[in-house]
């Protein structure tokens, strides 16, 4: 089968879904996350054998809108007049479709997707719903309603926040963030693991981005047609994100093209900025709730958190690659030959941008596969960095004992174990310390069997 007809993953949301559906009571559910996560999909996915309303917000006008609302009511219902019938405004087609309710038996599900849109153009309908909701849907039993939207700050200030109109009538709230990187990996299953890697350092775990890279081209190939080739997919998606989210789009990307694949803190990226430090937090804040940039501290033990020595770095794989290679290049990639740009501004970086993008994923694999099964104590995760040593990742635990962990794309042999180990002579001194070494490659037998570190290949942690 195809993989871009697979739906992978959301086990547990359609779980909740399903539940909330064979209830004898009408709910009302909140559905959010950011593009491209697979909200609509899931929707979809839980839409089959269900009579369902499925009506999608544009950015057309509210006439519009409500027409194609009528349409759908009219198709679902069988009720070819309807169309032909003076529907203007979001009071009538809600009587409309209420009429229609008391004329058959069971639950419908009603989904308002990109409600983001419905809303801009009549700010009305948040209370609107709220009317309906109270007086007629939520008593019968007979309603699954659903409102789904992209824009995190919009859905959580207008749909769920305490001043909105529908605050508290809401029966469940999810939202949806991107896959793991184990579920992931079944978009591109025919895959060696490591290339399957490199899929999930450019898309992370958006399912829209990942069934845009067919498994039968050469991922040099696919990063051209997605990336580099005029009017490609994907060369202007950190500007649809961006813009659609935040209203300075300029100095948001100004930070995050300052960040690229490096972590810088409030000093350095106010200097690159030409802007107070003051200011920093408020852009960094944002761009935290929208999982683009995650903030960073170095973290020694459970105790010994070095909150001033903080520093952001881009969180999203896609924007990472993006601002790390597409936006600092873009005049040079529409004069430049495809193939003769990835020869030469790319493949010669790729490997050690990979090595970048595998910390974060070794480390939550080892936290999932290793020790959250046998773990019975609280920790905390990070990584540790001063001015003579790096650590790639910390997992603290409050008893004492603290997993420093070094990751490398490439292969590790015993003397890069030792000095691994050796590095952190002056550290042992401080705290409790397991060393972990872990390689994208397959490891040499004589690593395995160590009492001075802990060694695990990708393939262990898999």
């Amino acid at each position: 089968m195809n993989s871009n007809s697979l739906f992978i993953g959301r086990s547990q949301e359609q779980a909740l879904l399903e539940k909330r559906w064979r209830s004898r009571e009408s709910d009302l559910v909140v559905l959010y996350g950011r593009r491209r996560v697979g909200k609509t999909e899931l929707l979809r996915h839980f839409s089959k054998g269900k009579r369902t309303l499925f009506a999608v917000g544009t950015r057309s006008d509210t006439r519009s809108q409500i027409r194609h609302f009528v349409a759908e009511i009219s198709r679902l219902f069988a009720a070819p007049d309807l169309v032909h019938l003076p529907i203007n405004d979001w009071e009538t087609a809600f009587a409309r479709l209420n009429v229609a309710f008391q004329k058959i038996s069971g639950k419908t599900l009603l989904i308002l997707d990109e409600f983001q849109w419905m809303v801009e153009a009549a700010p009305e309908l948040p209370s609107l719903l709220q009317k309906w909701w109270d007086h007629h849907w939520s008593r019968d039993g007979r309603l699954f309603l659903v409102l789904c939207g992209s824009y995190l700050g919009f859905m959580e200030r207008e749909v769920l926040a305490q001043k909105s109109p529908l605050f508290g009538r809401r029966t469940a709230v999810l939202h949806l963030k991107p896959l793991t990187f184990l579920e992931s990996l079944k978009f591109h299953p025919a895959l060696p693991l490591k290339e399957q890697a490199k899929r999930y350092f450019l898309c992370g775990g958006i399912p829209a981005y990942h069934k845009m890279f067919a498994a039968r081209e050469s991922l040099s190939q696919q990063i051209s047609n997605l990336f580099l080739e005029p009017d490609a997919p994907l060369a202007k998606e950190a500007d649809f994100l961006l813009m659609e989210e935040l209203k300075e789009p300029k100095l948001y990307f100004s930070l995050l093209e300052s960040l690229g694949s490096t972590r810088k803190g409030i000093s350095e990226l106010a200097a690159s900025l030409g802007v107070e430090r003051s200011r920093i937090p408020y852009y960094t804040k944002s761009l935290m709730a929208l999982q683009y940039v995650e903030k960073r501290t170095p973290l020694l033990s459970y105790q010994e958190v070095y909150e001033r020595k903080s520093a952001y770095a881009i969180g999203d794989p896609l924007l990472r690659f993006w601002f790390a290679f597409i936006y600092p290049h873009a005049g040079l990639i529409e004069r430049m030959d495809q193939r003769l740009f990835y020869a030469t501004m790319l493949a010669p970086h790729l490997d050690a941008y990979w090595g970048i993008c595998f910390e974060s994923v070794a480390a939550e694999l080892f936290l999932t596969q290793v020790l959250l099964p046998k773990l019975s104590e609280p920790f905390k995760m990070g990584s540790y960095w001063d001015k003579t040593i790096q650590v790639d990742f910390t997992i603290a635990l409050k008893s004492g004992l603290s997993y420093l962990g070094e990751c490398k794309w490439g292969r590790i042999n015993e003397k890069i174990a030792l000095d691994f180990c050796k590095k952190l002579t002056d550290l042992k001194n401080k705290v409790t310390i397991q060393p972990v070494l872990i390689s994208a490659e397959a490891l040499p037998p004589s690593l395995k069997n160590s009492a001075d570190w802990q060694a695990y290949s990708l393939e262990d942690l898999i």
